[in-house]
């Protein structure tokens, strides 16, 4: 071989090299980029399932509470009518019975929720919510009735 095809060659196998060196450093930094950002998914998903586990708790309990202040409501006004006629007592004991039906659904309801099924989540928290206040407000307007109708 001749002077120039031998530095020609030797020219194309230094740049083939530095190509193929900088080739495989760009696929280093992308494969650790790329570990990287799994890393950081993988902290962030279970950051946010800790999120959720937590907020599923405490809506758990909340609901609870409500559940229990339903429960003792429905006791004073079963105690409170207990002195009416007969009509009126099989009228109220009537209502008060399908409140507390409801009372005893949304606790059922709320017991049954599965923590596996993040998907509903605030759909469920919202229409349990807004059950429970429905129901809150309808034990406390039926209370109020029978104070006022005992005046």
């Amino acid at each position: 071989m001749n002077k120039k095809t031998t530095q020609y060659l030797a020219s194309i196998s230094i740049i083939g090299s530095l190509l193929l060196f900088a080739a495989c450093s760009s696929s280093a930094e992308k494969v650790e980029k790329a570990e990287t950002a799994v890393t950081t998914a993988s902290e962030n998903l279970e950051g946010a399932y800790a999120n959720y586990a937590e907020d599923l708790e405490n809506h758990r309990l909340q609901t609870q509470k409500a559940v229990e202040e339903n429960k003792k409501l429905i006791e004073s006004y079963k105690l409170s009518i207990a002195k009416d006629k007969k009509e009126i007592l099989a009228e109220k004991m009537k209502k008060i019975n399908e409140l507390e039906k409801k009372n005893t659904e949304l606790q059922a309801k709320n017991d049954a929720y599965s923590a596996d099924d993040t998907n509903n989540w605030e759909n469920f928290k919202t229409e349990l919510k807004r059950d429970l206040d429905e129901l809150g407000n309808a034990l406390k307007n039926l209370t109020q009735n029978n104070k006022d109708s005992t005046i």
